[in-house]
């Protein structure tokens, strides 16, 4: 199980009551257009919006960072796979998990492969 950036964005806004991009960006300190393009797919957070996001959906910031990790798929492969795949896992994160699974009133879907769920995204 893992969460999908669109789906942490969701809970990071509906955690904070805000609806639209501009909005969730002022709260996460980034341009709504960064928003929109997360939402898309186009690009993926850099490793200082972990925080903040953490913070927006009141859960472990490491969580974020495997998440975000994953859907980059820069250090994707051997052991590095392994590794993060495992820190994103219930295993490690549960509460985080609940935490964002009961603001967005369902849960993670299963993932057949993390890749699948982030394909062609790349940092921004």
């Amino acid at each position: 199980m893992l969460h999908s950036i669109p789906e942490l964005l969701d809970a990071a806004a509906a955690n904070l009551g805000t609806t639209g991009n501009a909005a969730l960006g002022r709260r996460l300190w980034v341009g709504g257009l960064a928003i929109a393009r997360w939402r898309q797919g186009r690009t993926v957070p850099r490793e200082d919006y972990c925080i903040p996001l953490a913070q927006a959906i009141g859960v472990d910031a490491e969580y974020i960072f495997a998440c975000l990790v994953l859907a980059r798929r820069k250090s994707y492969k051997g052991h590095n796979r392994a590794y993060w795949k495992r820190q994103a896992s219930p295993e490690c994160h549960a509460r985080s998990i609940e935490t964002i699974d009961a603001i967005l009133g369902k849960p993670a879907l299963e993932r057949r492969d993390v890749e699948d769920c982030f394909r062609g995204q790349r940092e921004s």
